[in-house]
């Protein structure tokens, strides 16, 4: 009986050499993965030009890619802010009226 057991101690630890072998690759990659997940400088190396690009990108295709759906969002807001736009520029506008009729007035 202690053969068998035997047997499967060598089994595992065969199985756990092979393992190790087969896998060593992909450990060593997820450590400099990790290692470079870790330092931020040397993530930022990576990252940066990433965001750099996408943000060149943007710059030039923003006004194509999203010009309606922002003018889209501006009238939604405008619609539903009558009242206030004019209870903001009504105090204004009756200044100017003032004016200008004190004006037409004074020639």
């Amino acid at each position: 009986m202690s053969n068998g057991k035997t047997t499967d101690v060598e089994a595992n630890a065969g199985l756990e050499q092979l393992r190790n072998i087969l896998l060593r690759e992909e450990r060593t990659a997820l450590q400099k993965l990790q290692h470079t997940i870790d330092d931020r400088n040397l993530l930022a190396g990576y990252v940066n030009p990433i965001i750099e690009d996408h943000i060149a990108f943007l710059k030039e295709h923003f006004p194509l890619e999203y010009a309606q759906v922002v003018n889209t969002m501006i009238e939604q807001k405008i619609k539903s802010s009558k009242q206030e736009i004019i209870d903001t520029i009504s105090p204004m506008l009756g200044k100017k009226i003032q004016k200008y009729i004190s004006y037409q007035f004074q020639i």
